[in-house]
């Protein structure tokens, strides 16, 4: 009995994982409309054990009313940050003073992060766009988290999303370690 309650448990579970809509997923995600859009290409994560791996949409025909609805929420910029600028499209990075070591600086370079599976970058360097981040791993308040991002300001999980007002076109990432 107990083999099958768990049969029954991990086929849901895989199921819940299969993304039949890579459209409906990202507006999940994202919190957003994409009416009348279309999927121009779409990779999903490798399947492993604990879902680790990249992912990624690029979506067009982005019905100018997206630009309505991020334009004045606070989760997205007209800007990216320094963060957002070197997942994009890889550069240097200052680590400062590290826990339990001696203070020292250090000039890392990086290159890009969202890419496809041939290490090119996915999202064109653009002037006219908006920015999406979220950390899917960072946890407020937890002072552990905090010291190790001082060392890597590169974080394990996250989300990010550009959506390119001038060719109509959203760019969705996720990386998952």
């Amino acid at each position: 009995m107990k083999k099958i309650i768990l049969l029954l448990l991990m086929s849901i579970l895989m199921t819940a994982c299969v993304n039949d809509n890579p459209i409906s997923y990202v507006e999940n995600q994202l919190g957003v409309k994409l009416n009348n859009a279309k999927v121009e290409k779409n990779k999903e994560k490798e399947e492993s054990f604990l879902g680790d791996g990249t992912a990624y949409t690029i979506i067009k025909n982005i019905n100018k009313k997206f630009e309505k609805q991020v334009k004045n929420r606070k989760d997205w910029s007209h800007k990216p940050t320094k963060l957002e600028r070197l997942l994009l499209y890889g550069g240097k990075y200052r680590i400062e003073k590290g826990p339990n070591v001696e203070p020292f600086e250090e000039e890392m370079e990086e290159e890009p992060y969202v890419t496809d599976d041939k290490e090119k970058r996915i999202v064109p360097k653009m002037n006219n766009a908006y920015y999406y981040f979220k950390d899917t791993e960072w946890f407020e308040n937890d002072k552990e988290k905090e010291k190790e991002r001082r060392m890597d300001p590169v974080p394990r999980n996250f989300i990010i999303a550009v959506y390119d007002v001038d060719n109509n076109r959203l760019y969705y990432y996720e990386y998952d370690s």
